[in-house]
């Protein structure tokens, strides 16, 4: 297999964290379906809750794992605690995009699995086509 030029691997990467984002806001979708229910959000009111609360998600499921404190996870994305607790406590929803990457990456190596699934779903999807 020949290996990637620096483009194409941008573009996988890319692809790949949209795909990722995507099937972590389905979970996410899931499990506050009773939520969604209860307020009877809208398509567009949903999807923007989605958005706020993603990063949020992945934080707590990190923290929630037990493997990383908030301290931890600031220290692996090389930010600030401040930062991380108040994207966890939801007082900010935004991070920038170097971080956010990064505590992707951190979430993937603490739910490994799930992961693996999300790979297994993409890879299925590319081979229809």
């Amino acid at each position: 297999c020949q290996a990637l030029s620096r483009e194409e691997r941008i573009i996988v990467e890319a692809k790949t964290l949209t795909r990722i984002y995507a099937a972590i806001e389905a979970a996410m979708e899931t499990h506050h379906s009773d939520y969604f229910r209860l307020l009877k959000l809208d398509g567009d009111e949903k999807l923007r809750h989605l958005e706020e609360y993603f990063l949020r998600y992945v934080v707590t499921d990190i923290v929630s794992t037990g493997d990383y404190t908030i301290a931890g996870i600031a220290m692996y994305a090389q930010t600030t605690e401040d930062i991380i607790y108040d994207v966890m406590t939801g007082k900010n929803y935004t991070a920038p995009f170097a971080v956010v990457r990064k505590i992707i990456n951190l979430h993937q190596s603490v739910r490994p699995r799930l992961y693996q699934e999300f790979m297994l779903e993409i890879i299925a999807e590319y081979q229809k086509n």
